[in-house]
């Protein structure tokens, strides 16, 4: 298997065998950071609901409400909005420079103690002390942090109703979730109880903990989820 991680290989097991156990960090960098933009600009201006109306015969300009149905009306901007970004690697980090190059403000938090606040404040990104700060701050969250034993289960109910859903700029457009990391990193029941109770607008994701899921995860029912295949 070539790939990015290593969170599906024994590694113990590996090493015992004397197999050598090697990534590519970097080969998917660009592919991932434009996948999570694009998620990203769906979810702002609700594109597949849009799509779905016109190809069922419905003409829905300025019918669209994004998650519960006294939600915001679609077509809010990513500019004036804050970005949280959960990890701060390869991918979090392209992903900042294209987030602030669409007037997002970008805000992250990482385990790793070589993040440095000096480095990423050359990217114009602050840097939180905790999970809880960077999403009690931000509309927007994109989980791209390495799925482990300190991560699994990470973003939970409890974290996620810390959302706001008005933007800096004074726009109510919900709270927003992507997740561009590994499934197990965000408790789907918790997402899936937080959209149905308005607490969460959108939850975009090309991961899930249980690939690929079963058919009748309630997940693939919700209102304001959104998913692609793990591409």
């Amino acid at each position: 298997r070539a790939g990015v991680g290593v969170d599906n290989i024994d590694l113990p097991a590996a090493e015992a065998a004397g197999c050598w156990v090697l990534n590519t960090p970097g080969a998917s960098t660009a592919s991932v950071v434009e996948l999570t933009l694009a998620h990203m600009l769906a979810a702002a201006r609700g594109i597949q609901d849009a799509d779905q109306g016109l190809k069922s015969g419905r003409w829905l300009k300025g019918q669209i409400r994004l998650g519960a149905a006294d939600g915001p009306r679609v077509g809010h901007e990513l500019s004036g909005k804050r970005l949280g970004i959960v990890g701060f690697g390869r991918i979090a980090k392209g992903v900042a420079r294209a987030a602030g190059a669409l007037g997002m403000v970008v805000h992250a938090t990482s385990q790793s103690a070589s993040t440095s606040p000096a480095a990423a404040a050359s990217l114009g990104v602050t840097v939180e002390a905790s999970v809880e700060e960077l999403l009690s701050k931000c509309t927007h969250v994109v989980v791209l942090c390495a799925s482990n034993e300190q991560t699994r289960g990470l973003v939970d109910r409890r974290r996620i109703a810390l959302m706001p859903t008005t933007g800096l700029d004074g726009t109510a457009c919900g709270a927003h979730l992507f997740n561009m990391a590994r499934g197990g990193i965000v408790v789907e029941a918790d997402v899936v109880a937080a959209l149905e109770a308005g607490e969460l607008t959108t939850y975009a994701t090309d991961v899930f903990a249980r690939e690929p899921p079963a058919v009748d995860n309630p997940l693939l029912q919700a209102r304001g989820f959104y998913g692609t295949p793990h591409v």
